[in-house]
């Protein structure tokens, strides 16, 4: 078979990326994807600066700089639309705080300046700028009725919702969402619904109908950290929440969603989000998920419209909808939405690069009922009906749905470096002619199939590893094949809109295994049913390829149709039933160093080793793991999976910290000093068995109980460090190092002065800001918890004196302000009162 290319460059606005493809077919037809750049904003000159400030700000101001800043960012924008109907280019800039608002419509069609001038939205921190749509329901507004169970009053009807194809769970079709301490509530129905009609797009649709049946004592329904609401006037109009015995509810944090979305804008190009964090909307999936966070129109769609930085993250349905053309989303988050992260429909020039599409649809799969729940039509990123898109150095991972779905009439696609694991499907590829090019990509790990091709055009999958463990069976019967590729004669709407011809479907130095042998242990399974005109060209080129499975003599499976007898069969079957030609892929273990746990990487004696630079290197970090532990066990995620991670499953690694009080990084020590150094450990699902303590590789001692400490006597003069690993009860570990600095002390006389003597921290306690005071000038400053864990930093290259720092981010209590300075490194306490 001739080979035409070994490299293929795609020039963009954007830095030329180079795509390594090992060899490429003649037949190869690839996604042109030239012309997809995203955004294109012009944001050069921009010195019309509105500041934000939630503490510190009046809407009486004019915005216009920081001392004279709005509070709300609703006030800041009217300013920004007076000042982009006079053409000005215009930054919204915010600062700390949790904005509890909604913007409602904003139509930027009133005239050209207003609709072609950009603005740029901005947070000064993604962490610290939360965009919310909830709001503070204060612990002593409460009703306590005893065993854990609150009461507050309920003002809203939300009602039920669902699209005629979509869950009928009563809480898939619900949108109240708690948070308490950060934390998403499970609800629990208490006002009891029977849902029956709707249908799909391949049979009769009936209407939905709701029929009420009752209510639930709360008392007796809901568990530990859950909610529900009584929204009906006979049921009184509250909303409950149980915590467990002994919370200390009198200083919770307790947010209930009120907002639909935070805005809506119409006819915008031009328009950037920067560093916000985006949540708790109480939005369904209305609309065929146009309702995020924030609503771009459908009749009047945006265009040019860019998020970088961004996180959107426990909303009740979906996190975000683009929707028009020229986007760009750029190391954003979108994770822990109740149905989709994103979901772009009717678009053009869709570029997406460095993105999270993380532990989706809890609401959609209705907590494992997955009889009530749905996920067949919704996904960590869902993309339908678009032209040209690019998926670059993102990841899928946890999802209870697809993790990435090309969903219908999807063209021109690239989708290179992408992570999916523990998700339904890893990548879902349906009804489009495409082409489509899927490289350098692990979908692994998946309930069903990691990649699943449902009548496609022209498909090309280079240098990725497809792993399946699968047990998850069909309607056909058959396990997660690592690779499924289907065919069936569809005839919906859909359907007819777009004539989808069978083509080549080619893949070419990749990495095949199903795991398991559960019978008949599929690695590629070909169906098509029944046959058709569309399926003549229907046609599967491999190259290069190395399959592997427990079960060789089966892993192989066509349905048959024309020249192929259709079966089960091995390898060799497999090329023979496909006349593949010149394919010298072979039958091998690829041996990955420990996939079950998440390292792709590859063992020394690998077959793959000498080539490896062609696949990506991926190892799957421990706290991710842990993520998705804790995501299935809060969504009671049942299904016969295999899906968690098996070397973290049941066992969370051990917290531990250095005590600041004790010992804190860089800081200078003079010789002949013993230092009493203290530990923090602790342990979420065990206990702690000792904590180590190590000078480089030298294991200096050990404690088993607490408080766990060491005494280092007399370290020695110069750059020192001491790390901590604490070891639970089943063997895992974690550690904390701190480096310090040994002077001499018979020269340090009065070189050493006590920083903490001429540091100065005003007002302290505080509840708002802090001014730092110092003789020597502040080159870095952070504030840490008693863990060592950093809330706040702040760099200044030049220095200063007496910085001001906002802390009315932080909860109540006790923390340390360390400050470097050009003598050296200090900390000093910092208490924090309530608000």
């Amino acid at each position: 078979m001739e080979k035409i290319s070994n490299f293929i460059i795609y020039s963009f606005l954007v830095p030329i990326v180079l795509i390594t493809i090992n060899t490429v077919s003649a037949q190869t037809v690839l996604p042109d994807v030239s012309n997809v750049n995203g955004a294109y904003i012009d944001e050069s000159g921009i010195s019309n600066i509105i500041y934000v400030r939630q503490n510190g700000g009046n809407n009486a101001n004019s915005g216009k700089s920081y001392n004279d800043a709005k509070k709300t960012i609703t006030a800041a924008f009217d300013v920004a639309l007076n000042d982009l109907d006079a053409g000005i280019k215009t930054k919204i800039l915010i600062h700390p705080g949790i904005y509890r608002e909604s913007l409602g419509t904003v139509d930027f069609s009133l005239n050209n300046n207003r609709r072609h001038t950009p603005l740029v939205i901005e947070g000064t921190n993604e962490a610290q700028v939360v965009w919310s749509g909830a709001d503070e329901y204060a612990p002593n507004t409460w009703t306590n009725l005893g065993n854990g169970v609150y009461r507050h009053n309920w003002s809203y009807d939300f009602g039920n919702y669902t699209p005629t194809f979509g869950p009928k769970a009563e809480v898939a079709v619900r949108r109240e969402l708690v948070v308490v301490n950060g934390n998403m509530m499970r609800q629990i129905p208490l006002e009891r619904y029977n849902i029956t009609g709707g249908g799909n797009f391949f049979g009769n649709i009936e209407p939905i109908s709701y029929e009420y049946y009752g209510f639930d004592d709360p008392a007796t329904s809901l568990s530990d950290f859950s909610f529900g609401v009584a929204e009906k006037d006979e049921n009184g109009n509250y909303i409950y929440v149980k915590v467990p015995s002994g919370f200390d509810w009198s200083s919770a944090n307790i947010e209930v969603a009120t907002r639909y979305t935070l805005g809506k804008f119409e006819k915008k190009n031009g328009l950037v989000f920067r560093k916000i964090t985006f949540k708790n909307c109480a939005n369904n999936h209305d609309d065929f998920g146009n309702v995020g966070a924030l609503r771009f129109g459908d009749s009047y769609k945006c265009i040019n419209i860019k998020f970088e930085n961004c996180t959107f993250t426990q909303n009740s349905a979906n996190g975000l909808k683009p929707n028009g053309s020229h986007w760009t989303l750029r190391s954003c988050k979108f994770n822990y939405n109740g149905n989709n992260g994103i979901s772009s429909s009717v678009s053009k020039n869709l570029l997406i690069e460095n993105c999270e599409f993380n532990f989706n649809n809890w609401r959609g799969y209705a907590f494992g009922d997955r009889k009530g729940g749905i996920s067949w039509y919704l996904a960590g990123a869902k993309i339908h009906d678009c032209d040209g898109v690019i998926v670059r150095s993102s990841k899928a991972i946890g999802n209870h749905s697809n993790g990435l779905w090309y969903d219908v009439h999807v063209k021109d696609v690239l989708t290179d470096n992408f992570i999916s694991l523990y998700n339904r499907h890893g990548l879902a590829i349906e009804l489009s002619n495409g082409p489509y090019l899927i490289n350098r990509s692990i979908l692994a790990y998946q309930l069903n199939n990691p990649l699943n091709y449902s009548i496609i055009g022209d498909a090309n999958l280079t240098n990725s590893i497809l792993l399946s463990n699968s047990t998850q069976r069909g309607n056909n019967g058959r396990d997660g094949a690592a690779l499924a590729i289907q065919w069936y004669d569809r005839t919906d709407n859909h359907a007819s809109k777009e004539l989808v011809l069978a083509k080549p479907f080619i893949t070419e130095n990749n990495i095949i295994v199903k795991e398991n042998s559960t019978d008949p242990g599929q690695t590629i399974f070909q169906d098509i049913w029944p046959s058709g005109s569309k399926t003549e060209n229907y046609e599967y080129k491999g190259i290069e390829n190395i399959y592997y499975g427990a079960k060789s003599s089966t892993a192989f499976h066509s349905s048959g149709y024309g020249f192929n007898p259709g079966g089960d069969g091995d390898l060799d079957w497999w090329k023979t039933a496909w006349k593949v030609e010149s394919d010298n892929s072979t039958w091998q273990d690829p041996k990955i160093a420990d996939a079950p746990n998440g390292d792709f990487t590859f063992e020394n004696a690998s077959p793959v080793k000498p080539k490896e630079y062609y696949f990506p290197q991926y190892k799957l970090p421990e706290a991710v793991a842990n993520e998705i532990n804790d995501f299935f066990t809060w969504t009671t995620w049942n299904d016969k999976t295999g899906s968690i991670p098996s070397g973290f499953t049941g066992n969370i690694a051990p917290s531990v910290a250095i005590d600041f009080e004790t010992l804190y990084h860089d800081q200078i020590v003079e010789s002949d000093t013993d230092l009493n150094i203290k530990v923090a450990a602790y342990d979420d699902d065990g206990t702690i068995s000792q904590v180590e303590f190590y000078d480089g590789a030298t294991l200096l001692g050990t404690d088993s109980s607490a408080p766990y400490e060491y005494i280092w006597v007399s370290p020695p003069i110069g750059t020192n460090s001491i790390t901590a690993k604490a070891i639970d009860n089943s063997g895992a570990s974690s550690s904390h190092r701190v480096t310090f600095e040994v002077v001499d002390s018979s020269l340090s006389t009065g070189s050493i002065k006590p920083l903490n003597d001429s540091l100065k921290i005003i007002p302290n306690p505080t509840s708002y800001n802090v001014e730092i005071l110092t003789e020597a000038r502040i080159l870095e400053i952070k504030i840490v918890n008693l863990t060592g864990k950093t809330l706040l930093y702040k760099d200044y290259l030049e220095g200063v004196k007496k910085p001001i720092l906002d802390v009315s981010e932080l909860q109540t209590g006790l923390y340390l302000v360390v400050a470097r300075t050009n003598s050296g490194v200090t900390t000093k306490k910092l208490i924090v009162n309530s608000k």
